[in-house]
């Protein structure tokens, strides 16, 4: 892997904008561009989205086990085809793809690992159907999947009645898990941040619940706070805290 480094590594902003390739520990990449002002940025179907965390920030989120690797060569360009029924979204080979989510990858004995995602981030006032007619987060764009994100914007129909008849008025209210099941949200918390950002203006409030499937113990939350997704870890409280004190300044319980 050409000028491969860990993401923990200091980084220097480039006089000019720099491309960059962040490599994943399952092999999954997602290409994006550090600009001179510390902006960094992403392609997505065709919009160019602006990341409101710094690429410190990143390091100490997503990208704590990953690394960077400057200047990657540009994929070839490759076609476009027809994905057989049931394929997850995104899981395949394309230089297109807006933001280089995970290629093929040969199969292997490595379980997924599977995350259930629940609740919703309300939008207010709601986005109008002009808004959101052409955004990629609108499962109903011819685009959407071939996207493989990880949120979708809730649509909601009502008719109105005018003087030319019936009407029905599309509006998203919500942002919501891509899927119903359990499902690989390894971008959860970066496709919220984007689709925020790409609608100013509005007011997003609410969390989204996580337990993953295969760990009882690996359950998370994002919320958002000032406009931004944070990522919320559970705290253990024991009831008995005087009962643990004490037998914690007693050697603590035996484990047999």
């Amino acid at each position: 892997m050409p000028h491969a480094e860990t993401a923990h590594e200091p980084v220097e902003l480039p006089d000019r904008p720099r491309p960059f390739r962040v490599h994943f520990p399952d092999g999954r990449t997602q290409d994006v561009t550090l600009h001179p002002d510390g902006v960094m940025t992403t392609v997505l179907a065709g919009q160019v989205l602006r990341s409101l965390f710094t690429f410190d920030e990143m390091r100490e989120r997503n990208w704590e086990h990953t690394q960077i690797e400057w200047d990657p060569p540009t994929p070839s360009p490759g076609a476009r085809g027809r994905r057989p029924s049931g394929h997850r979204p995104g899981h395949h080979a394309d230089a297109r793809h807006p933001l280089n989510l995970p290629a093929p990858r040969q199969e292997t004995t490595t379980v997924p690992h599977l995350t259930k995602v629940g609740g919703e981030i309300r939008i207010d006032p709601p986005l109008t159907w002009a808004e959101v007619k052409d955004s990629p987060f609108n499962p109903a764009n011819p685009s959407w999947n071939d996207e493989a994100l990880d949120v979708k914007l809730r649509i909601e129909e009502e008719t109105v009645e005018t003087d030319d008849g019936p009407l029905t008025r599309r509006t998203a209210n919500a942002l919501i898990p891509a899927w119903e099941n359990a499902y690989k949200a390894y971008h959860l918390m970066e496709h919220l941040q984007a689709a925020m950002a790409a609608f100013p203006g509005h007011t997003f409030t609410g969390r989204l619940a996580c337990e993953g499937c295969d760990d009882n113990y690996d359950l998370w939350r994002v919320v958002v706070r000032d406009g931004r997704a944070q990522r919320v870890e559970p705290r253990i409280v024991w009831p008995d805290e005087e009962d643990q004190a004490d037998r914690a300044a007693q050697g603590g319980d035996d484990c047999v």
